[in-house]
């Protein structure tokens, strides 16, 4: 028998000690079974080599080689077929099946050629930054459901919307930098400045979306559920925060002083509200109602709330502002 023959043999016992090690459970098994599949796949290339090279093509070569090949493929494939409907489900997540989710996971087209026209500018840059905050507050009313039930499907959504979000922080932020550049008007250099602020405001309300969602992530890895009282709450605040959210988004996008002015009354009463939960969450643990595992988690999601609230209130009081004309210290802002 052939060097190039006795190869392509290894490579076909490799192949059930490749799925013995993806089936055992042990530290490192998939490293392990990782490093057999490389050193089949590097053998397919060296009997080839062999073969030609040392003229050791033989008819047994011929035939076992490519079926060596395709018994080394269809095992990879079988192990996959656990995950056949995950696969599926993240396929589609990925690849929009209408043209508004197609719309809704595009990033906006920001054309540097309007720099010559800057009031066409910042309304395309505007109309970036509201598609921006609309995908936060989406974060947000998605990622406190999770703190109740799981769901894995929602979990890889918020992801991709999240990496969008960033992504959008960047190119807008650098749209607008470079717009600043431009010969603009007092106004229009205001205005990419208040822009550049509600970028930044809108990307941390998605980033405390997807703390809201890690923590939900931490409860199903452990296992823990949180009490029915703590259940009820956190409904509660999942009503004030979708409310607020709904205020500010719409007064930015129509320039709404009247609606932006109710939102700091509400920042005020999810504040309270905040606070009053933290102490009655605080006396559960005291009591031993509570774990301290769901109790902590408790405690970050009050956080969280409390601080998209700020946020949104940060940028209801710049609509005030800009609409009123007040020279307000954006060092008061939360």
């Amino acid at each position: 028998m052939t060097t190039a023959n006795k190869i392509t043999i290894f490579r076909v016992i490799l192949i059930p000690v490749f799925l013995v090690l993806m089936y055992l459970r042990f530290p490192g098994h998939t490293y392990w079974a990782f490093g057999v599949f490389v050193l089949a796949s590097l053998s397919d290339f060296a009997d080839g080599y062999i073969a030609r090279h040392y003229n050791q093509v033989s008819d047994f070569g011929k035939f076992m080689d490519p079926l060596a090949d395709k018994l080394l493929v269809v095992a990879a494939m079988l192990l996959f077929l656990p995950f056949s409907s995950v696969l599926s489900k993240l396929a589609m997540l990925t690849v929009p099946n209408s043209a508004e989710e197609a719309q809704e996971m595009s990033m906006p087209v920001l054309d540097e050629r309007l720099f010559k026209s800057p009031a066409v500018a910042l309304q395309q840059a505007k109309s970036a930054v509201v598609k921006m905050s609309r995908r936060a507050a989406r974060n947000v009313s998605l990622s406190t459901p999770l703190l109740l039930k799981m769901d894995e499907d929602v979990v890889s959504a918020i992801n991709v919307r999240e990496n969008l979000i960033d992504r959008m922080e960047v190119e807008i932020s650098n749209y607008l930098i470079k717009l600043a550049d431009q010969e603009l008007g007092d106004a229009e250099s205001h205005e990419v400045t208040e822009l550049l602020n509600f970028v930044t405001e809108c990307e941390r309300i998605g980033d405390y979306a997807v703390n809201i969602k890690e923590k939900a992530q931490e409860l199903a890895d452990k296992e823990v559920t949180f009490s029915e009282k703590a259940q009820q709450e956190l409904k509660l605040l999942d009503n004030a925060l979708e409310k607020i959210l709904t205020l500010t988004t719409d007064a930015f996008e129509f320039d709404d002083a009247r609606t932006a002015s109710q939102v700091e009354p509400l920042e005020q009463v999810i504040d309270i509200l905040v606070e009053r939960l933290r102490a009655q969450h605080i006396k559960r643990l005291k009591d031993g109602i509570c774990s301290i595992d769901t109790g902590v988690v408790f405690l970050d999601v009050l956080n969280n709330v409390e601080r998209i609230s700020d946020h949104c209130s940060n940028v209801a009081a710049r609509l005030v502002g800009t609409s009123e004309g007040d020279d307000y210290d954006s060092h008061t802002l939360k």
